[in-house]
């Protein structure tokens, strides 16, 4: 399994995103270290742009508030040109 590496921007891009909710936040990176190395193959095939085949997509959706109907969808790009690593270096909120 590849190992993870999330960009510090992408961190504080996030915190911003979820409301500065840390349980948020430790969610986010649990599914970036955990989710998406063991279902690689599934979201390798949503490849950024043709002319980037190094990068591909990651989308998840979170929920702000348990008590509401507030989500928020995050979309992750990932570098996966070293196949011993994933490295998350953008999010789209």
């Amino acid at each position: 399994m590849p190992r993870v590496v999330v960009r510090p921007s992408v961190v504080a891009d996030v915190l911003a995103a979820v409301s500065n909710s840390r349980a948020i936040l430790d969610q986010v990176l649990f599914d970036l270290h955990n989710d998406l190395p063991r279902n690689l193959a599934q979201y390798q095939s949503n490849r950024c742009l043709p002319k980037n085949p190094g990068c591909f997509w990651y989308k998840r959706t979170y929920s702000l508030n348990v008590h509401a109907f507030n989500l928020r969808q995050l979309h992750f790009v990932v570098r996966d040109s070293d196949p011993s690593m994933l490295e998350v270096i953008w999010v789209v909120t």
